[in-house]
């Protein structure tokens, strides 16, 4: 599967991401920003810089593998 995604999330909340990700962690809040998917499920590049509405951000870019 191959995936193509420039997104703006508006807003995103953690809670939800956190039940699907790393439930155990409790992320709670909202992030608003860019978020930018792009390759295959098992070598997906990830660029993001969130904006996290309680102050803060978040600036993410690397690759993963979503398959494991």
């Amino acid at each position: 599967m191959w995936v193509d995604m420039d997104a703006q999330m508006h807003p995103l909340s953690l809670v939800t991401l956190g039940r699907f990700s790393a439930p155990t962690i409790g992320l709670r809040g909202t992030v608003n920003g860019p978020l930018r998917l792009q390759g295959s499920i098992n070598n997906m590049a990830i660029n993001s810089q969130m904006t996290i509405a309680d102050g803060g951000f978040v600036d993410v870019r690397g690759t993963m593998d979503l398959a494991t």
